[in-house]
């Protein structure tokens, strides 16, 4: 046995090592800030969106850029593509094209610095205008689908162009980590993605205006489908 020959002034029980669980070195690099856009090319794709106002039928041209960023899923490192610009360019409209260009640099820097951009694109589809619906894309049933405006209409479009992605849900809301690696992977591959269109939201009642089913939104009943909402 060891003697101690010195006096004792301060002790601890030894451990053991710590086994850190494999969800805790998940690292989504969506989040991270961004200060500069990098140089040279990245990832793009452009939609058409074709929508109706009381005016008739109009289209603009939405487009989002994607920087690949290196993340880590149970302490192995992957690739994810995370959404930095959203651009929608001028000169499409003649009115409106200031605030089209703001509303696209809003999302972009939001985008770069935090990555949460589904917030913005919640809101931008609560607004509203006095023309009447505005009529653009389909729900899960094929039957047109109908926005409160059109900065409603552009942030849908958006947020669908995302969810054809594999990136979002129907709601604009990130998925999952492994998720998006999973759909990345399957989109690369040549597989199709499938994204749930409200399929775990529950139903509560029949729109009287256009007998789609009405879904909670922060707690009021509200079809998606003509924007009909019981709280005004």
């Amino acid at each position: 046995m060891q003697s101690i020959k010195r006096k004792i002034v301060n002790f601890e029980v030894a451990k053991d090592d710590t086994v850190v669980p494999a969800a805790d070195l998940d690292h989504d690099p969506t989040h991270d800030r961004v200060d500069h856009r990098p140089e040279g090319v990245l990832s793009a794709e452009t939609s058409k969106v074709i929508y109706f106002t009381q005016e008739g039928r109009h289209s603009i041209y939405l487009s989002i850029s994607y920087l690949p960023l290196t993340g880590t899923v149970a302490g192995q490192a992957v690739e994810i593509e995370r959404p930095l610009e959203f651009f929608i360019p001028v000169g499409q409209t003649s009115e409106d094209a200031q605030w089209i260009s703001a509303l696209a640099r809003q999302m972009s820097n939001t985008a770069r610095l935090t990555g949460d951009f589904g917030a913005i694109l919640a809101d931008l589809q609560k607004v509203s205008w006095d023309k009447g619906p505005v009529r653009c894309g389909v729900d899960a049933y094929g039957k047109p689908r109908y926005h409160t405006s059109v900065v409603a209409a552009i942030a849908w479009s958006f947020i669908d162009m995302l969810r054809n992605r594999g990136i979002v849900d129907a709601h604009g809301e990130l998925l999952p980590l492994v998720d998006r690696i999973e759909n990345q992977r399957a989109r690369h591959s040549g597989q199709s993605i499938v994204v749930s269109d409200d399929a775990a939201v529950a139903k509560v009642g029949d729109c009287p205006d256009c007998q789609s089913a009405m879904v909670l939104r922060d707690g009021c009943p509200t079809c998606d489908t003509c924007g009909y909402s019981k709280c005004g």
